[in-house]
């Protein structure tokens, strides 16, 4: 099955981080792969956060959020997207 976030043709912010073996996707990345609006993808990201981790991992490294690219792929199969 492929995954919403494998990197599509073309080149964008996504591929250049898969590329370099990223394991971590930005809110703007899980906004793209949602199809919804930053805002609302911070929303999310900032819900699993506080809910330690559940329905995906996320880290602080200081201002930079990041979510965890397996566990938010494991969210999206669940969810069946």
């Amino acid at each position: 099955m492929k995954n919403v976030l494998d990197p599509p043709a073309g080149g964008d912010i996504m591929q250049e981080r898969s590329s370099v073996g990223c394991r971590t996707l930005r809110p703007a990345d899980v906004a793209t792969a949602l199809g919804v609006s930053r805002t609302a993808a911070y929303t999310l990201v900032r819900r699993a956060e506080k809910a330690g981790g559940d329905p995906f991992k996320v880290m602080r490294l200081g201002n930079t959020i990041l979510v965890s690219k397996k566990s938010f792929n494991e969210y999206l199969d669940a969810q069946g997207l």
